[in-house]
């Protein structure tokens, strides 16, 4: 598999572009210090610094903008995307989007700093992790991924989707008739959405059931 880097990533003398993303990955993937990686790639720390900098900025500057994000994809494209039984469903046109929110976790290990334990600590979850709000198209493409956001009481689902409702590329991506399709724990800010001009549906809250 060619690793494509981009001109941004350099292989320096004493560390590849593919040791770079790799050291970059083990961060990400297994929340280990510098030191370790160091360890595992046989590089001062230093260096494993600068090469984990330099693969981040490059996935920022050129995998994310091609990958993640609103502006990723054409109308058209997104409209591809579309299954149209949840237009059939919504009683919408055959030309809306639906825009399916909803939190994903990252876990994490206990952090040391007192602060950062509390405001990660998920007492849904029974865990610390970070929450990341998933705006995915209705046949499970994700089209755009926000955060990290912590896991305290106040960054429930609703509190996010109000501070995402301020942001205007936000706001200027729904075209008339698209639609956002939400879980129950959005229902605080259902009426604020709507004001937006955005149409928004939620599952009937059942009772003495599981939804």
């Amino acid at each position: 598999m060619k690793l494509r880097c981009g001109l941004a990533l350099r292989s320096l003398k004493n560390r590849s572009q593919r040791e770079a993303l790799f050291m970059l990955l083990m961060v990400l993937t297994k929340n280990v210090t510098r030191d370790i990686v160091g360890g595992a790639f046989e590089m001062k720390q230093s260096l494993v610094s600068r090469s984990i900098e330099s693969a981040t900025m490059t996935r920022l500057s050129q995998f994310v903008p091609n990958n993640l994000g609103c502006q990723h994809k054409t109308r058209i494209q997104i409209q591809n995307h579309t299954v149209p039984v949840f237009n059939e469903v919504f009683g919408q046109p055959p030309t809306s989007v639906p825009i399916v929110f909803d939190c994903t976790y990252v876990y994490i290990e206990k952090p040391q700093d007192h602060e950062l334990q509390k405001k990660t600590w998920s007492v849904h979850k029974n865990s610390n992790l970070y929450k990341v709000m998933i705006r995915c198209l209705s046949d499970g493409y994700i089209l755009v991924a926000d955060g990290q956001y912590f896991a305290d009481e106040n960054n429930n689902d609703a509190t996010i989707l109000k501070l995402m409702l301020k942001k205007p590329l936000m706001l200027s991506f729904f075209q008339p008739r698209d639609y956002v399709v939400v879980d129950r724990g959005f229902r605080d800010v259902l009426d604020e959405t709507k004001s937006h001009g955005i149409e928004v549906y939620m599952p009937n809250l059942l009772k003495h059931e599981k939804q």
